[in-house]
C-alpha cells in the first residue's frame, strides 16, 4: 500500500540516483573533449532539469498521500461518531448528548472538506508537468458493464438507462465509485408490489460481498420481506451489509440532515413514503400507495445547510407505473418535504 513514507523513501532514492548520474557525466570532462562531449553534457543538463520537475511532483504527491492518511483517520472518527449517533445517541433523546455528537460530526465533516481541498491542490501540483504536456488529451476513466442487450458505461453521478428486462439502468455513485443497478420491479416475477426489496437491492447491487445478482439474492433469501414489511438488518445480512432501522412515523424533513450526514460518509439510506398519492416538490408523482425509494448519491448545489441534490432510485410501482412512471434521477433534498415517512433505514458495509 502506498504511504507518505514509501513515497518519501522512493523520492530520496531517485534523487540520489540522479545526482550520481550527473556526477558521472560531469566526470567525463577529464577524459573526453569535443562536440560529442558537449552534446551529451547539454542533453544531461536538460534531462536533469526535467528530473528536478519530477522530483518536485513527487514531493507534492508525498504531501497528497500524507494528507489522505490524515483524512482517513478523521473519516474513521466520523464513522464512529455517526454509528454511535444513529444507534444510541439519537434514540436516547438526551438533547445535550445529541448536540455534543452533532458537534463532533460537524467538526469531522469540516476537517474532511479541508483535507479534500488540500489533497486536490497537492495532486494538481503533482500532475502539473503531465497536464502541461498532454493538456489536449485529458480523459476520464469510466466503469463498463456488459449486459444481455448492450454495453453501458457510467460516470460518477450520471444515470445510464438500460432496456434489459427487470432493469431501468445504472449509476456509479460519485461518493465511493460503487456501481448500482436500478431495478424495474414490475418486470421481476413476484415483485410487482415489493418496492422495498427493489430499493434494498439497488443499494446492495453496488457491493461485491455476496455471490450472484442482487435481485436473485433478494428473491431467494430465506429471511425475505414482503410488501408493507420493514427492511431489517437481518435481511441486509444476505448481502454482507448491516442496516439500522429507525421507525420515524413522522415528517421527511426530520431526517434531511441524517440523509446528508449518511451519504457524505459513504452510507446509503432508504425510506418509505407512507401516504398515498405522494407528489414531490418537482411535481413528480411518486406513488398511489405506500412506496419505498433509496438514495444512492448526493452532491452540493450551494453553500446552505440544505443546498444538496440527492439521487433517488425508484423501482416503479406495479399498480401505478402508468400514471407516474419512473422517478429515478437527481432531485433537490427538499423533494419530499412535507411528506410523511414510516421508516428510515441506513445501510453500510459490515
Amino acid at each position: 500500500m502506498v504511504s507518505a513514507g514509501t513515497v518519501s523513501s522512493d523520492s530520496s532514492s531517485f534523487e540520489q540516483s540522479s545526482k550520481s548520474y550527473m556526477s558521472q557525466i560531469e566526470g567525463l570532462s577529464s577524459s573526453w573533449q569535443g562536440s560529442s562531449h558537449d552534446n551529451i553534457v547539454n542533453e544531461a543538463s536538460n534531462f536533469d532539469s526535467e528530473m528536478t520537475q519530477v522530483k518536485s511532483e513527487l514531493n507534492s504527491f508525498r504531501e497528497a498521500v500524507s494528507l489522505y492518511e490524515s483524512y482517513e483517520e478523521v473519516k474513521k472518527q466520523y464513522k464512529n461518531y455517526l454509528d454511535a449517533y444513529n444507534n444510541q445517541v439519537r434514540l436516547s433523546e438526551n438533547n445535550s448528548l445529541i448536540n455534543q455528537y452533532s458537534s463532533y460530526i460537524s467538526e469531522c465533516e469540516k476537517k474532511m472538506k479541508e483535507y479534500a481541498t488540500q489533497i486536490q491542490t497537492a495532486l494538481s501540483q503533482a500532475s502539473s508537468f503531465k497536464m502541461e504536456s498532454s493538456s489536449n488529451s485529458a480523459s476520464i476513466e469510466v466503469a463498463t458493464q456488459e449486459t444481455d442487450t448492450q454495453s453501458t458505461t457510467t460516470i460518477g453521478g450520471e444515470f445510464v438507462t438500460n432496456k434489459s428486462k427487470g432493469i431501468y439502468g445504472y449509476i456509479e455513485s460519485s461518493i465511493d465509485g460503487k456501481k448500482h443497478t436500478v431495478y424495474n420491479q414490475s418486470q421481476i416475477a413476484g415483485w410487482q408490489g415489493d418496492c422495498n426489496r427493489a430499493a434494498a437491492a439497488s443499494i446492495a447491487s453496488g457491493f461485491a460481498s455476496y455471490s450472484g445478482e442482487a435481485v436473485d439474492v433478494a428473491k431467494n433469501s430465506s429471511n425475505g420481506i414482503g410488501y408493507n414489511s420493514d427492511v431489517t438488518n437481518k435481511y441486509f445480512s444476505n448481502f454482507g451489509l448491516t442496516a439500522t432501522v429507525n421507525r420515524i412515523n413522522g415528517s421527511y424533513d426530520s431526517v434531511k440532515s441524517d440523509i446528508v450526514t449518511n451519504l457524505n460518509s459513504g452510507n446509503y439510506v432508504m425510506f418509505d413514503l407512507s401516504q398515498p398519492n405522494v407528489h414531490g416538490k418537482s411535481g413528480q408523482k411518486w406513488s398511489s400507495v405506500r412506496h419505498w425509494v433509496s438514495v444512492l448519491d448526493i452532491k452540493r448545489t450551494g453553500t446552505g445547510a440544505n443546498d444538496y441534490a440527492i439521487f433517488v432510485s425508484d423501482s416503479g410501482h406495479g399498480a401505478s407505473t402508468v400514471d407516474h412512471g419512473l422517478g429515478t434521477g437527481w432531485y433537490s433534498l427538499d423533494e419530499f418535504s412535507g411528506q410523511q415517512i414510516a421508516n428510515f433505514t441506513t445501510v453500510r458495509a459490515v
